[in-house]
């Protein structure tokens, strides 16, 4: 009786065939989960945030992507640059671009006043100059300006 040995391929998506391995790693970015708070007073959520993102970081890695999109919530950033500070350490050849949003101003009073900050709003600027100031201006630390549905005024941009 003879046996016969069949090989089966491994099944694949015909959207993995349409980079080489060369493209994959210079055009592809990894975005982060949204579901990450690294801010969160919930100290589970929080430590659940800081594992899932150093998983997810360290899959892009293995896939060799330039980087990774993990993105601020709130204004608060002090926990979320101490975790980036830590995995910025052993990232290797990735980036990490961060995503802030730029957000047109509810009202004129806070396009005339470039210290107000209303309630839910981010200033794009002093939230991606405290990232990067606590990450000491770390050279595979980058910003990636999220535009939203509608462009600030121009005052706003200066």
């Amino acid at each position: 009786m003879r046996t016969l040995i069949r090989s089966r391929a491994l099944p694949f998506a015909g959207s993995d065939l349409v980079l080489s391995p060369s493209q994959w790693s210079r055009h592809v970015v990894g975005k982060i989960s949204s579901w990450i708070d690294l801010e969160s007073e919930d100290a589970t959520l929080w430590k659940d945030s800081e594992i899932a993102l150093k998983q997810e970081l360290a899959w892009a890695s293995h896939l060799s992507l330039q980087a990774c999109l993990p993105t601020p919530k709130g204004t608060s950033c002090t926990n979320y640059a101490k975790c980036l500070n830590k995995i910025l350490q052993n990232l290797g050849s990735m980036q990490l671009w961060l995503r802030i949003p730029v957000e047109k101003s509810e009202n004129d009073e806070e396009a005339r006043n470039p210290e107000y900050m209303g309630e839910g709003h981010t200033d794009s600027w002093e939230l991606w100059n405290s990232l990067r100031f606590l990450c000491e201006h770390h050279s595979r630390l980058a910003v990636a300006l999220d535009i939203l549905y509608s462009l600030p005024s121009a005052s706003s941009v200066g």
